[in-house]
């Protein structure tokens, strides 16, 4: 099993988006049976990105029971572990979270709270590799260096640092300039997409029915670079992509 926390020092740059569309990606498309945490219990989300907007359980009832009794199924090979909103954080600890090594699930997806507060650290100690998210603009890449230092503090593998919302404007950075600036390897780019906030309303991750667009074919080329498994866009993805379907 594999254990994956996706990280970011700010909100807003996409994390829990990309979250739910590579553990939706890496269930469907490479056959990985799935497990995707809400790990950001002060400004849950991950939640409305499936559709589920309300849980008979309290975040301290995921720390105290068995994880599958309170795992949500998407899809076959997909299941979702929410956040509530209402929550008593006073008894978490980072050891709380270590049972999400026990699972038997080939992947574990982390959404992380933003930041480096304790949210964020409790939350990177189960995993086996980070993601770093952030926006290429300067401030965004920047305010990424703590949290790489956080995880180079915690002993952790930095699998790549992911960059969204890429418009490829004149004051965005270049890879090789974030390279730079935080010392590791961009894995992907994935492209800024019109309309993401409506499909947050329909509760489907945007991949589950635009599977062809250029975001879609950025997460399916993430999910190969944690799999190991070959991902080639065919001729129509990649028409597709260019028109924006």
């Amino acid at each position: 099993m594999a254990v994956v926390a996706i990280c970011s020092a700010k909100g807003g740059v996409g994390k829990t988006t990309i979250a739910a569309n590579l553990g939706y990606a890496l269930a469907k498309h490479f056959l990985q049976k799935t497990l995707v945490v809400d790990a950001n219990p002060t400004t849950a989300s991950l939640s409305l990105h499936f559709g589920l907007t309300s849980f008979p359980v309290k975040f301290l009832d995921m720390l105290a029971r068995e994880a599958d009794q309170l795992t949500y199924p998407f899809e076959a090979g997909l299941e979702v572990l929410p956040a509530p909103l209402n929550m008593d954080l006073t008894n978490m600890r980072p050891r709380n979270m270590v049972w999400l090594r026990k699972l038997e699930h080939d992947f574990v997806i982390i959404d992380t709270a933003p930041g480096i507060e304790r949210e964020t650290w409790m939350a990177m100690k189960p995993a086996d590799s980070i993601l770093v998210v952030t926006t290429p603009d300067l401030p965004s890449v920047t305010g990424v260096v703590k949290t790489v230092a956080l995880a180079e503090k915690l002993g952790k593998e930095i699998a790549g640092i992911v960059v969204n919302m890429v418009q490829h404007k004149h004051a965005e950075l270049t890879e090789s300039e974030i390279r730079a600036i935080l010392g590791y390897d961009v894995i992907c780019q994935l492209p800024h997409q019109r309309g993401m906030a409506e499909w947050v309303i329909l509760g489907q991750p945007i991949i589950s029915k635009r599977p062809c667009c250029a975001f879609s074919q950025g997460i399916k080329k993430l999910a190969s670079c944690l799999t190991g498994i070959e991902y080639r866009p065919g001729l129509i993805e990649q028409v597709r992509a260019v028109l924006g379907f």
